[in-house]
């Protein structure tokens, strides 16, 4: 009788003791997944307020485009064209890096020029 009570003594705590391990465990998946789910949707939030407050138009860009030519004549002014043609020379190079960049990532004719021109001088929005 001993080893009856004994044998069924310890079977039903090694189930209890697996069962409560693998509820531990599946509580702390879902925990882990819960976690990683209020993680994503916040990085999500961020970035939309990111892209939100960062993106321009066209109307920017001629605005960032008209300020720049505006600093490119005072530099002509006050330190001759070498440096004029060195800051329109980086604004270009910029341009064409943008163009050939959205041009490789499938934009095609005008609507890559268009978003290349915006990428340069979209900064005209923050004036």
């Amino acid at each position: 009788m001993m080893a009856v009570n004994g044998l069924l003594g310890v079977q039903p705590h090694q189930a209890i003791y697996r069962g409560s391990t693998v509820e531990h465990s599946a509580e702390r998946e879902n925990s882990e997944s819960a976690a990683r789910a209020r993680y994503n949707r916040a990085v999500q939030q961020e970035r939309r307020a990111l892209r939100e407050a960062l993106r321009s138009g066209l109307p920017a860009a001629h605005m960032g485009l008209g300020v720049t030519v505006i600093v490119l004549i005072a530099v002509a002014g006050f330190s001759g064209p070498r440096w004029t043609l060195i800051i329109a020379g980086a604004l270009s190079a910029w341009f064409l890096l943008a163009l050939a960049v959205i041009h490789i990532s499938s934009g095609r004719g005008r609507d890559a020029v268009r978003r290349a021109y915006i990428a340069t001088f979209g900064w005209g929005n923050w004036i």
